[in-house]
């Protein structure tokens, strides 16, 4: 039996955008791509900061403001508002789709694995499909948090209120988001196997790959957490970090779930052969 190769390298997810011809190209459109899925929240928070402006001088209207604020909503049109919410929507799906591409790619070993931009229906559609899945693992979220908040209200005591809802809900509540973050990227792998909407929510084929291979699942896991710790620093940085982030992040992320695809392809590849001698 032959030993898989070394993959899963993180420093090979950063540097092989490097080796494209168009690696500009395809970086700059992806940039502005991503960013335009920013651009409810950016619309939002110009105009938020428009309104604050006004009230920098005076330190009792600003707080009032600031307490405000998330309840706050532009005086706009709807329909330019909706305008807004549409081509931002379709800048995150254009986002997911190219991500899709890319893992489909980087498993299929080829040579320059960022996808160039064509097939724009396919990478929206295939995109849209993963925004609807993230949406429906938010609101599963929300929907088991504000649950366990409804169990709390008849109790009587505060304090007891208090303590199980910081030792208890606010807790459960982070490891379910830290499971729907692991679920949503992992299946990412399948869906761009499938191109089907339900492989998302595939946990039986989660719970056997982790079974199966679960030294390259930790090592992906390790990779993806170093990765976003690294964004994350990065965007410290006024304007140079988020304009890094936004060009690179689904590059790295999408290359390490790519490697991770290719790994289990290979290590199953390694099995079948080794049955086949067996069995000879």
């Amino acid at each position: 039996m032959k030993t898989p190769p070394a993959l899963f390298e993180l420093t090979t997810a950063i540097t092989y955008v490097a080796d494209d011809p168009r690696w500009f190209r395809k970086l700059s459109v992806l940039t502005v791509v991503s960013a335009i899925a920013l651009l409810p929240i950016l619309w939002w928070g110009a105009r938020a900061l428009n309104r604050l402006r006004h009230t920098l001088t005076d330190a009792e209207r600003f707080f009032e403001m600031v307490a405000l604020l998330p309840t706050w909503r532009p005086s706009l049109p709807s329909w330019e508002w909706g305008v807004v919410i549409v081509v931002g929507l379709v800048g995150a799906a254009l986002s997911l789709g190219y991500y899709v591409q890319l893992i489909r790619n980087v498993r299929l070993a080829q040579p320059h694995p960022l996808p160039t931009w064509d097939a724009w229906g396919t990478k929206t559609r295939e995109g849209a499909v993963m925004l609807l899945a993230y949406a429906l693992y938010i609101v599963l979220n929300l929907a088991v948090l504000f649950g366990m908040i409804a169990l709390l209200r008849p109790i009587p005591n505060a304090l007891l209120v208090l303590v199980l809802a910081f030792c208890g809900v606010v807790p459960f509540a982070l490891v379910l988001a830290l499971v729907a973050i692991f679920l949503t990227s992992i299946t990412a792998i399948r869906y761009s196997e499938t191109s089907n909407f339900w492989s998302l929510f595939d946990v039986l084929w989660v719970a056997r790959v982790i079974r199966q291979h679960r030294a390259l699942t930790l090592r992906w896991f390790f990779f993806e957490v170093l990765a976003n710790f690294g964004f994350n620093t990065v965007q410290t940085i006024p304007l140079l970090g988020i304009l890094l982030t936004l060009t690179m992040q689904i590059p790295v992320q999408g290359h390490l779930l790519g490697q991770f695809a290719r790994a289990m392809d290979e290590r199953a590849q390694d099995t079948s052969t080794v049955s086949i001698h067996l069995k000879e």
